[in-house]
C-alpha cells in the first residue's frame, strides 16, 4: 500500500510539520498585532484622560474669569457712581 512506503510517511511527516509551523507563525502574527492594538488602545485612553483633564482646567479657567470679570463690574459701578 502506499501508505506504508518510506517516501510516503516522509512526505507525509514534511508537510505536517509545515503546516503546524505555518499555524504558528499565524498564531505568533496574530498575537503581535492584538498586542499592538493593546498598545494602541492604551495611547488612546491615556490621549482621551488628557483631553479630559484639559476640558476641566479650562472650565475652572473660564470659571475664574467670570468670577474676575464680575469683580471688575462691580468695581466699575461702585467708581461710576
Amino acid at each position: 500500500m502506499l501508505i506504508d512506503q518510506p517516501r510516503f510517511k516522509i512526505a507525509m511527516t514534511a508537510i505536517w510539520v509545515l503546516g503546524l509551523s505555518g499555524l504558528s507563525y499565524n498564531l505568533y502574527a496574530k498575537t503581535q498585532s492584538i498586542s499592538g492594538c493593546h498598545a494602541r488602545l492604551d495611547e488612546l485612553q491615556l490621549i482621551e484622560a488628557r483631553i479630559t483633564l484639559t476640558g476641566a482646567q479650562m472650565d475652572a479657567t473660564e470659571a475664574a474669569l467670570d468670577a474676575a470679570e464680575a469683580q471688575l463690574d462691580k468695581a466699575s459701578d461702585r467708581s461710576g457712581r
